[in-house]
């Protein structure tokens, strides 16, 4: 790159940068070309070389903003691909109180952009929204989250977001709109995911054997208040006999793991002395 180019380079920056502090601190677009290029100590004509329009300068700006906050949830999520949803709700909202105030113009100002403009915001939101979608996905697939329609839920979340973006004013007076509500979104949020019906029930454990009883028919005569599985009680519901149920598992334990009964029954015992059911028959 020629000198020539260099300061073509630097002077387009300049621009940007001015113009991004200048947008922030009016909490608007609505900034004159004329009052940039003199924030920037250049002449009017030399801001147009650049930028030949305003609108050319606002969506490059605007172009490489969204790129940069992209890249860094990028960074987020791929520096960390284990991460918990509750982490990565808590870095992304520490991200938004970092970028608030530029957000916050974007929020308000959407419906007036161009549709170029437009369609940028909404391919970045899809990208971030894919983050948050494989997450909730494996944890979906992990039993973690009740079985959801996950492209809602995510409705829901950056709806809620960009609703206090937008409406921050009426919220806040000064710092950050972001800080003082994230609690009560993400609250709300992990709430909806892990809430369940009597058909998805979050895991419960047997109390005779240890097996997670996650659905109605997981119950011992499907009754969802039932502190032992369908495995270890009779067709209405109640609990086997001690004899019954340490035959059937050293039957299982056979079955599965090819030992002679005297082991399997020794086994079973062992097991079942840990269970809270079977502890008075240690």
């Amino acid at each position: 790159m020629n000198k020539r180019d260099i300061d073509k380079h630097n002077t387009r920056k300049l621009i940007l940068d001015e113009t991004k502090a200048l947008i922030i601190k009016a909490q608007e677009t609505s900034i004159s070309t004329a009052f940039i290029a003199k924030s920037c100590n250049l002449a009017h004509g030399t801001l147009f070389i650049h930028f030949p329009t305003k609108n050319e300068l606002i969506y490059e700006l605007f172009h490489q903003e969204l790129k940069r906050i992209a890249n860094k949830l990028y960074l987020i999520v791929n520096t960390s691909p284990q991460v918990s949803l509750e982490v990565l709700l808590d870095k992304y909202f520490l991200f938004l109180e970092k970028e608030e105030k530029f957000l916050s113009i974007i929020a308000k100002e959407l419906p007036l952009y161009p549709e170029k403009l437009k369609r940028d915001i909404m391919t970045t939101e899809i990208i971030i929204r894919n983050f948050f979608y494989s997450t909730i996905e494996k944890g979906i697939e992990k039993n973690i989250y009740q079985t959801i329609d996950i492209t809602t839920t995510l409705t829901f979340l950056f709806g809620t977001i960009d609703y206090y973006l937008r409406m921050k004013s009426y919220f806040v007076s000064k710092g950050s709109v972001i800080a003082q509500k994230k609690d009560d979104i993400k609250k709300c949020f992990v709430a909806f995911l892990t809430q369940r019906g009597e058909e998805d029930m979050k895991e419960i454990i047997c109390e005779s054997c240890g097996m997670p009883m996650r659905k109605k028919e997981d119950f011992g005569g499907g009754k969802l208040d039932n502190k032992y599985c369908v495995h270890c009680t009779y067709k209405d519901g109640s609990l086997m006999s001690y004899t019954d149920k340490l035959n059937a598992m050293a039957k299982f334990i056979i079955s599965r793991m090819g030992m002679d009964k005297e082991m399997a029954i020794e086994t079973a015992k062992e097991t079942m002395a840990k269970m809270p059911a079977w502890k008075k028959y240690n």
